[in-house]
């Protein structure tokens, strides 16, 4: 018989403390546009500041208390959420343990921090009725922390700043979160990615200490994430636009603030180019940032996982284009700028797009559902199975046909760069892989009840891969059922923990009950 395996849940619950401990601060983030909007939606109101002073000085206290009475209710939206995220931190930090926590307790309380995470994020939502159902908020939560670009709102230019802010938020730290479990959970000694991105001298940190770590990944995530948001700026974005876009293109997470994406700024050239380039910013590992940071150019440009990139990515932009002009007969600059930022958007899993996908050919959704797949770098907050384990499974398609073609007492070894790879990580990127293609394509078949196949391969793979491109109409998008929801929220979740995790949490939950004799 099984039972509930209690004592590694209680030191899961013990650990994600430590989580619930800076959640209060994170949902107070988002107030000053709180502020922002009462005064400006509801003081303003189309007129100038100075006419503003003249209706509080006319009536100052009715006017002054009404905008706090608003302020305050507004603002409860977020302090609730915080107290409930305080409370949590309070009580799981007095869970008595005797055991030590081990790996697997931190793969568990990994997956149950992004599960309660996104449930108490979804209180922004219903309690400003931006959503109303809570299977709606649940879905637009997960997709924000796990980075995934996908929305259940409309009408998104209409939607309060601070709202807009807030989910931007969510991805801006679900792609740190993410960076900070790869460098200490799935980047672990003896990995293809950890022994790739060692160096010489054994190294395997980017500083001695946890904490220096840290302070360094918030030190190069923020100055990217400034550079973009000047450069969005510069490009013809209004502040708080750019704000939001440099926030979601640095976590590779996609969300806009508005519903016709980036296709809304068509108008603006420079704008898709200095997305793309902050969106392959945002799916580089964290390693070759700081090594870049140092001033190791080298680390770039002689990288496997970059150099694949970029060549997949030309490579896809092109035959998009060409199925484009066998399909229509004809070719614009525009043509080649939405091939290949759509292309940079899906390897980068970063979802943002420039066209309505839906209306693209079969073929041209297919090759972006494959880029999907591949996603980004290791320790990255880009998803897929990453660049360097679809390196491998290269590696090894070619070490096969060598074997068949050179005599049985020939040497041959799998490398990735000059460092070889043993079996034992073979069998964990296969597996791994196997894993993801199994779930994948169980997806795809619950999915198919309601959508085409392609539609349904198409939303599995970019749900999974953390992507969030869409190559279904916004009718059906936004009639989808709870159902369907409730599948993509699943996956959103599996593919931005890279699966492990979650197995080692459904698998620990429970224990073996020994029978007396």
């Amino acid at each position: 018989m099984l039972s509930l395996n209690t004592e590694d849940l209680w030191i899961s619950l013990k650990e994600l403390s430590g989580l619930f401990r800076f959640m209060p601060i994170i949902f107070l983030l988002p107030i000053p546009f709180t502020f922002y909007f009462i005064i400006v939606d509801k003081l303003l109101a189309g007129n100038s500041i100075s006419r503003v002073f003249q209706i509080i000085g006319n009536n100052s206290v009715e006017a002054l208390s009404g905008a706090a009475v608003l302020i305050l209710i507004r603002s409860s939206v977020f302090v609730i959420p915080a107290i409930i995220s305080y409370f949590l931190y309070s009580v799981l930090r007095e869970i008595p343990t005797k055991s030590p926590v081990k790996t697997r307790h931190v793969m568990m309380s990994v997956s149950l921090g992004w599960l309660g995470i996104t449930i108490i994020s979804t209180l922004p939502y219903l309690l400003t009725g931006t959503l109303t159902s809570p299977i709606d908020a649940w879905f637009e939560s997960m997709s924000g922390w796990s980075t995934t670009s996908f929305t259940l709102i409309k009408n998104l230019e209409v939607k309060p700043p601070d709202i807009l802010f807030y989910r931007s938020l969510t991805q801006w730290l679900g792609g740190l979160g993410i960076i900070f479990m790869a460098l200490s959970v799935l980047l672990r000694k003896g990995t293809v990615a950890m022994n790739y991105y060692s160096s010489d001298k054994g190294e395997r940190k980017i500083k001695p200490s946890v904490k220096g770590t840290v302070i360094e990944i918030w030190k190069i995530y923020g100055v990217y994430t400034v550079l973009c948001f000047i450069l969005l700026y510069l490009a013809g974005m209004s502040a708080f636009d750019a704000l939001n876009h440099a926030m979601t293109a640095l976590s590779t997470g996609g969300f806009s603030t508005h519903d016709a994406n980036i296709g809304f700024f068509h108008d603006k050239p420079f704008i898709a180019p200095v997305l793309m380039f902050f969106m392959i910013i945002g799916s580089i590992s964290f390693f070759v940032h700081f090594k870049l940071f140092e001033g190791r150019m080298r680390s770039l440009t002689g990288n496997i996982e970059f150099r694949n990139m970029i060549s997949i990515i030309g490579l896809s932009t092109i035959i998009i284009v060409v199925l484009f002009f066998f399909k229509t007969y004809t070719l614009s600059d525009r043509s080649l700028l939405d091939a290949a930022f759509q292309s940079t958007s899906a390897m980068t899993s970063t979802g943002y797009s420039t066209v309505d996908l839906s209306s693209w050919p079969e073929s041209g959704q297919m090759i972006l559902v494959i880029l999907t797949y591949i996603g980004g770098f290791y320790g990255s907050s880009a998803g897929g199975i990453k660049i360097l384990r679809f390196a491998v499974i290269l590696q090894v398609i070619a070490y096969s046909m060598k074997k068949l073609t050179v005599p049985k007492t020939a040497i041959l070894r799998i490398k990735i760069g000059d460092r070889p790879v043993d079996d034992d990580e073979l069998l964990s990127v296969f597996g791994f892989t196997t894993a993801y293609l199994a779930i994948l394509a169980a997806g795809t078949l619950l999915l198919t009840y309601e959508f085409t196949t392609n539609q349904a391969l198409f939303l599995s793979a970019s749900a999974l891969g953390n992507n969030g491109l869409s190559n279904v109409d916004s009718v059906k998008w936004f009639g989808m059922s709870d159902a369907s929801k409730i599948i993509l929220t699943f996956l959103m979740w599996v593919g931005r923990l890279e699966i492990l995790p979650v197995l080692v949490f459904l698998s620990s939950l429970y224990v073996k009950k020994r029978t007396p004799l």
